[in-house]
């Protein structure tokens, strides 16, 4: 890690997020952990393609139908 960096993590981090990655080698390990079926992913319901469809529609109703579908699934009765 660079020195400087080293030195002031916190000038590089917003205030309360200090479990940010600095470098790129932490920031691969993040995205990673944080993808959809790493151990960060939150179950919401939806299948990787729903997820994906979700992240990609800009069509109002869509979002909602697949937003409701995945609280159905976590939340069933």
């Amino acid at each position: 890690m660079d020195r400087a960096v080293a030195a002031a993590p916190a000038l590089f981090r917003p205030a309360g997020f200090s479990n940010l990655p600095l470098t790129f080698a932490e920031a691969m390990a993040f995205v990673a952990g944080y993808s959809i079926g790493g151990p960060g992913w939150p179950d919401n319901g939806l299948t990787l393609d729903e997820n994906r469809q979700l992240f990609a529609t800009r069509k109002q109703a869509r979002i909602v139908e697949l937003v409701l579908r995945g609280l159905q699934r976590r939340f069933p009765g």
